[in-house]
């Protein structure tokens, strides 16, 4: 784990050479069934500080961050440079289905398809809605050949959806949502016959590992799943028709469905295998072996597939690098006092799935003329974001202003879930100065009285929205896709006739 700075009210009295407990600590690692619940994990023990306030930091390694960015231009090259050749490699079969004059319903779904391929690296929503249509219209794609489904590649082609949005999830970097969905689907595949294998591995992803989600959350923190996602499936859509009958027709059934858990099951393998969990590991590259192995008996078009492995593994040794480096990245600190526990948080970083040229675009935008989140954001994404709110918002409202207008702001106020403020709340301990710096505010605005805190109930919500950034509250920090710069989840909406009850902080 990482190493570990103590200071009372002395000075440092402890400084490295000291680290918490993860699995490796008792000889475990991912995968390993449990033999009962460790309340020690992820804990040190120090007995010689003054009685008094402490703090405990832990510290990055001072080379980490360039060996990051280093790593991450790398893999990012690599996969732009793949997707590039996958372009020359499915030439034959662009070729033969166009001069076929196959151009019916399929044809749209497929140009589609690949306008929603180049639309992610603009940043555009549309992207995934193309994914979906282009999925979901696969078995008229394959033709006669869909027949051909063994019984186990139809049953996972039933949960399709769980499936896909796995990939999506975790192209995103949404690890909660990533980690919900195999273990959903993991319910789903256990009694199908066939398919033991796939449900013990969710299993084991799910409720025997720990380690592999820790290293994903310091993956979401860089670009490298957004490109991954962006690659992978961008490939896989802009192949033919005809391409995917070939290959459904000469592979014994392994279509999309495996295909995309046996991509999801290697790159978890990299995550895992960056933190020790190397037989874990290496169940889920069998369970990859195995599809390769199919697909290289699948004629011309599984050599095709088959590159998508390659390129996989070839960027395998520097992604469990990558993990490595950031593992050795993590820098957090929590004050507290002798004779208790001091809890260290890492913070999820959220952001938008906008790429950082689209980002770019926008912020260059002058203030007033910035596009509405509706032209690069998805609808499915906008009702993901805005549910956060569905429990209430918390703002926090001038109080001059409040005493003088009656209202918590102006149209267009910017407001974040209540969740997220009650866990800001406890995380703070109840300090006012640590919110504020949590939220950016200067000194004085919560401890001074300036602002305070009112809670608006869901019921009462007038226009809650994505922030376009032309709001009047929109500072130089503002960030497009309703996320702050520190990864809060921000929402806007209006006040005039709202109910809001002020929220009373000690």
């Amino acid at each position: 784990m990482v190493p570990l700075r103590i200071t009372d009210q002395d000075g440092v009295i402890l400084d490295g050479g000291a680290r918490t407990q993860g699995l490796p600590s008792f000889g475990m690692q991912d995968g390993q069934e449990i033999d009962g619940v460790r309340p020690e994990l992820g804990r040190f023990a120090f007995n010689d500080a003054k009685r008094g306030t402490v703090t405990a930091e832990l510290v990055a390694d001072a080379s980490a961050p360039a060996q990051i960015a280093d790593l991450e231009a790398q893999i990012i090259e690599d996969l732009r440079a793949f997707a590039a050749s996958m372009e020359t490699a499915l030439q034959p079969w662009v070729r033969d289905w166009e001069d076929s004059g196959w151009w019916g319903v399929v044809s749209s779904v497929w140009a589609g398809a690949k306008n929603g391929a180049i639309a992610w690296w603009e940043g555009e929503g549309e992207f995934w809605s193309a994914v979906w249509d282009w999925f979901a219209g696969l078995p008229e794609m394959a033709g006669e050949a869909w027949d051909s489904l063994t019984e186990g590649a139809k049953a996972l082609w039933e949960n399709k959806e769980q499936i896909l949005r796995l990939l999506q999830d975790l192209a995103e970097g949404s690890v909660v949502a990533f980690r919900q969905g195999l273990e959903a689907l993991g319910r789903a595949l256990a009694s199908i016959p066939g398919l033991e294998e796939i449900a013990d591995l969710l299993r084991l992803l799910v409720q025997q590992s720990a380690e592999w989600m820790g290293a994903l959350y310091e993956m979401a923190r860089t670009e490298v799943l957004k490109v991954l996602g962006a690659t992978l499936l961008g490939v896989v859509m802009a192949t033919t028709p005809n391409f995917w009958a070939e290959m459904v027709g000469t592979a014994g059934g392994y279509l999309i469905p495996e295909i995309i858990l046996a991509i999801i099951f290697a790159f978890i393998a990299f995550f895992t295998g960056g933190t020790g969990g190397a037989a874990l590991a290496a169940r889920l590259s069998v369970f990859v072996g195995k599809v390769a192995t199919k697909l290289r008996a699948a004629g011309p078009a599984g050599a095709v597939i088959l590159r998508m492995f390659g390129a996989v593994d070839a960027v395998g040794g520097k992604m469990v690098s990558l993990v490595k480096a950031l593992k050795r990245n993590i820098a957090e600190e929590a004050k507290g006092s002798t004779n208790e526990v001091i809890d260290i948080r890492r913070p999820i970083v959220r952001k938008s799935s906008l790429s950082p040229e689209k980002t770019k675009e926008i912020l260059d935008t002058p203030k007033g003329s910035r596009p509405d989140p509706s032209t690069y954001m998805s609808q499915a994404e906008i009702d993901e974001h805005l549910a956060q709110f569905d429990d209430g918002a918390v703002r926090f409202a001038d109080v001059e202003s409040m005493e003088k207008y009656g209202t918590a702001g102006p149209p267009g106020g910017f407001v974040m879930p209540k969740s997220e403020f009650e866990q800001m709340l406890s995380d703070a301990g109840g300090n006012l100065g640590v919110m504020e710096e949590k939220l950016g505010f200067d000194p004085g605005h919560l401890t001074g009285g300036k602002y305070q805190p009112v809670l608006i109930e869901a019921e009462d919500f007038n226009g809650i929205r994505i922030p376009s950034g032309n709001e009047g509250g929109a500072n130089d920090f503002w960030l497009p896709g309703g996320y702050t710069s520190g990864g809060m989840p921000e929402a806007v909406m209006d006040f005039d006739g709202v109910d809001f009850t002020p929220i009373i902080l000690d």
